[in-house]
């Protein structure tokens, strides 16, 4: 396109387009009863984003993430993180709510949280079967 600047994609780990029903809870170890359902977008073994529903921003109040894909291997799993970026989608508002996208950075996790991190991309990739 004409006018667009080419950006190398500077990521340490490329991400992969998620399938459709990866979704992540969002919650807070200093909020009780704070946990966001986000549906993810993409996801790699630094992070991933996610669009959710909300008024207010979740930047500075996550720690950590419940990912799941609800199909037949039920994956399920837990890890430390934060949101580094958080803003609302132009033009996409519902009623008292607005349409809005983070980035989720992933913080230390343990060998096994790793490992199972990694199980979790192989099966929840889109073109995964």
């Amino acid at each position: 396109m004409e006018g667009m600047v080419s950006v190398d994609d500077r990521r340490e780990f490329g991400r992969v387009v998620a399938k459709d029903g990866v979704f992540a809870s969002l919650s807070s170890s200093h909020r009780r009863n704070s946990a966001r359902l986000t549906r993810v977008i993409d996801i790699s073994e630094r992070g991933f984003s996610a669009l959710y529903f909300g008024v207010d921003k979740l930047e500075g109040t996550v720690s950590s993430a419940t990912l799941f894909w609800p199909d037949r291997f039920s994956c399920h799993l837990v890890l430390p993180c934060r949101v580094i970026c958080d803003c609302a989608i132009a033009g996409e508002f519902f009623g008292p709510f607005i349409l809005r996208r983070c980035g989720v950075e992933f913080l230390r996790m343990s060998p096994d949280q790793f490992r199972q991190l990694r199980y979790f991309l192989k099966r929840c990739a889109r073109d995964a079967d």
